[in-house]
């Protein structure tokens, strides 16, 4: 697996998704600013691959990715039961990166570690989207882990992918206003 299938993957999930929301309602603007945010990126990403940055491209798709796949967990988009990387491929970038692949995955690894500690859930524990909330956290956890596993692997592209990919569940559920920002608000724009 490449940057450009990334790509073509993430493509073919806006292709396929659609807001799940009522019309005019908060839930739809939320749900809009999910998709949009993984439109943006797939620009972006297209825009670092035909550059030649692979390292750029593959943080960007898996990002928006993770905004997709959150925004499918909420219940904004209608889900397509695809997921980025579930069988754990090797994600393989154009050789003579690795100074670049290793600033940018230490940077992603850092800023989802404190993105983690600077969170809380949002919603009340008796409320049903407290389950969302607190699932989200737990999954952007899950994917700093398996980075970490990627990283002791040697597979530092991988790593990559899974940091920015946990970030964007996190940063979702931020926007989305299920999850409370404690500290550190520089690392989420809202």
């Amino acid at each position: 697996m490449n940057a450009e299938f990334l790509g073509n993957f993430l493509e073919d999930k806006l292709i396929s998704s659609h807001i799940a929301a009522v019309k005019g309602s908060y839930t739809e603007k939320a749900a809009l600013e999910c998709r949009n945010m993984a439109d943006s990126y797939l620009l972006d990403g297209r825009t670092f691959f035909t550059s030649g940055d692979d390292v750029n491209a593959v943080a960007s798709f898996t990002y928006a990715l993770g905004w997709i796949d959150a925004g499918r967990y909420i219940g904004f988009i209608e889900p397509d039961n695809r997921y980025f990387n579930e069988s754990g491929d090797e994600i393989f970038i154009t050789p003579g990166l690795d100074e670049h692949l290793n600033e940018k995955t230490g940077r992603y690894k850092r800023m989802l570690t404190s993105a983690l500690d600077s969170v809380k859930s949002g919603p009340d524990i008796e409320s049903p989207v407290y389950n969302a909330s607190e699932g989200i956290i737990r999954k952007a956890g899950n994917h700093l882990n398996s980075g970490d596993e990627f990283l002791n692997r040697k597979m530092t592209v991988n790593a990559l992918a899974e940091y920015s990919y946990g970030y964007g569940w996190l940063y979702c559920g931020v926007r989305a206003g299920i999850i409370i920002i404690l500290k550190n608000r520089e690392l989420f724009t809202v």
